[in-house]
């Protein structure tokens, strides 16, 4: 997962650990309390499973983060990692509300750039598209259609 990819990637990577490692699944939305982070001292059973959810649970995440965004990262637990990547890859909400209104300025100002073929506009105005759906913006499809139509070039261009 890349940072640009984390709205979308986390849904599925809960959705995943929930059908998947569901004990995990808790361990990742609880938090892990037992505290003994390396499990020699565990003894009853529901501690070390307990433990191991929390361990895969890390593991899995790992997994699926690129080094240098998990590099940056300081963790107490997989509940706490799991927050912390998401305050890294999305942002404080500040920067969020800034990113959303930069992106409905873009759809607002779409457009055919000069020289470009309707292909490339046609792939731009779909990554934007692809952009507003990650950051929960809606638009009618209607209003998608419009602004894709008023942006064809003239024919005298």
């Amino acid at each position: 997962m890349a940072i640009e990819e984390y709205s979308r990637w986390s849904r599925k990577f809960e959705d995943w650990l929930m059908a998947f490692a569901f004990a995990s699944w808790k361990s990742l939305k609880n938090g892990y309390e037992h505290g003994d982070k390396s499990g020699e001292m565990l003894t009853s059973a529901d501690e070390i499973n307990s433990f191991v959810a929390e361990q895969k649970c890390i593991a899995l995440l790992f997994q699926s983060v690129c080094e240098d965004i998990k590099s940056l990262i300081d963790y107490k637990n997989a509940k706490d990692l799991w927050k912390k990547l998401e305050k890294k890859c999305i942002g404080s909400e500040e920067i969020k509300k800034n990113r959303m209104k930069l992106l409905r300025k873009e759809f607002d100002m779409f457009g055919c750039l000069k020289n470009e073929s309707v292909f490339k506009m046609i792939e731009r105005f779909g990554h934007l598209k692809l952009e507003l759906a990650r950051h929960d913006i809606r638009y009618s499809e209607e209003d998608l259609i419009d602004k894709l139509f008023d942006s064809l070039p003239d024919e005298m261009d």
